[in-house]
């Protein structure tokens, strides 16, 4: 196995002196789950932004399946799949019309984004109501159409925070 996260002495300090991942080193192999356990405010949602490219470090050594996240950010952007805390669905738009917005996000061609929507509402058991208004949704029907969200494109890696 090869590693697709590498992280050596992470040091994230924000602007007013909140010291919020503390020199950490880890790294994850391909194929590998990986899990971060902690009390609220350990890092880990910061630790997290930073191995998606969302937010800078401030000191250490981070790559992602290679690819530097202070050089080649856009590398890592289009290899990975990210589902926050929130659910970041659109509730105007239908379940359908939000993993299509997403493929088009990921510059998906028409016709293997149709199929791949059709496979997602199916496995996600949305397919009854894929053309209602998300707002109509219970809450876990909006978190599987989230997650599907961060599917489309199919993702080498996932992070779920």
């Amino acid at each position: 196995m090869s590693e697709i996260i590498d992280v050596k002495n992470l040091i994230q300090v924000y602007s007013d002196g909140t010291k919020a991942v503390k020199d950490i080193s880890f790294n994850v192999q391909r194929g590998e789950f990986f899990g971060f356990l902690g009390p609220n405010g350990a890092g880990k949602s910061t630790t997290i932004k930073i191995l998606t490219t969302l937010l800078a470090k401030t000191s250490g050594s981070v790559t992602v399946a290679g690819y530097n996240v202070d050089k080649e950010p856009q590398n890592i952007r289009k290899i990975i799949g990210v589902q926050s805390q929130e659910t970041v669905i659109d509730a105007d738009l239908t379940g359908r019309e939000n993993l299509t917005l997403q493929g088009h996000f990921q510059q998906m061609r028409s016709n293997m984004l149709r199929e791949r929507v059709d496979e997602l509402l199916k496995l996600m058991d949305l397919q009854e109501v894929a053309d209602k208004r998300a707002r109509n949704y219970s809450g876990g029907m909006k978190k599987r159409l989230d997650l599907a969200s961060i599917l489309v494109h199919k993702p080498k890696l996932l992070f779920l925070d």
